[in-house]
């Protein structure tokens, strides 16, 4: 078993598909991270401790050179924009409050699941 970025990465499957599932890796930054590194999308993770080691410190290496935010940073920074939209009594925190659609979609027809939701969340508390 492999530790990285706060998850626990399970032996003989695919490094690339584990990696996909860490919150902020999406597969172009994965594909890129691999393309910098030489590394083959098909390895598996395995329990070859040196090739590990050094394969977590170039990662890690990449990661923070290029100032990405990975799941629970990623998770934090939301919140506090979230937070802060709020904060300035902006059109986007209160949609953000009530848990409407932020960016402008419609909500006659659309977004109908999340109202309903809302509603029995509501009436639950």
């Amino acid at each position: 078993m492999i530790y990285l970025f706060n998850k626990t990465l399970k032996n003989n499957k695919n490094f690339f598909f584990q990696l996909i599932t860490i919150k902020g890796l999406g597969v172009s930054l994965t594909k890129y991270l691999f393309k910098k590194n030489y590394l083959n999308l098909k390895i598996k993770c395995s329990v070859n401790i040196l090739g590990e080691l050094f394969l977590k410190k170039k990662l890690v290496s990449m990661i923070e050179k290029k100032n990405i935010l990975l799941s629970v940073d990623l998770e934090r920074k939301n919140r506090l924009d979230v937070e802060a939209l709020i904060s300035i009594n902006s059109y986007k925190g209160y949609r953000h409050i009530l848990g409407l659609p932020v960016n402008g979609q419609r909500t006659h027809t659309n977004s109908r699941t999340i109202r309903r939701m809302n509603f029995f969340i509501l009436n639950y508390k």
